[in-house]
């Protein structure tokens, strides 16, 4: 498993790269509003498109489909999969040859309510004894 991070949006602009990405990305992309967010969404491909090549050789993105969730996989690849997030912040992408999820979010004030709602009790315990239980969540 691997993740790729890529948090220096001021130098990133989807209409570099548009071209590269696949039809269905770029309609994605043209859908958001902001420029902030149409950056994120092509940043996020863009890094699935340098961890399939890293991580498992690829020179191209397999071909994509959806299951009952939403959550993407690939359609004829057995034993590769990926996830990706983004937020203002950044963005991220998982890879790994089983099922992975990642999620990425801003740093924000979190009640401990939401703690104990979300997490599990290990995971409880490291945030709330953590030095820093902002960061550690």
């Amino acid at each position: 498993m691997r993740l790729y991070l890529f948090d220096e949006l001021e130098k990133f602009n989807y209409e570099a790269v548009f071209e590269q990405l696949p039809p269905d990305r770029q309609k994605k992309v043209l859908k958001y509003k902001s420029l902030k967010s149409k950056n994120l969404s092509a940043a996020a491909y863009m890094l699935l498109k340098f961890a399939i090549k890293d991580f498992a050789g690829l020179d191209e993105v397999p071909e994509m489909t959806f299951n009952e969730h939403g959550k993407p996989y690939f359609k004829n690849v057995d034993s590769l999969f990926f996830n990706l997030s983004h937020c203002p912040a950044g963005a991220v992408c998982g890879i790994s040859n089983s099922d992975i999820g990642v999620d990425i979010q801003d740093i924000r004030k979190v009640s401990e309510g939401i703690v104990q709602k979300v997490m599990c009790a290990v995971e409880r315990e490291l945030i709330l004894n953590s030095d820093d239980p902002l960061r550690a969540f």
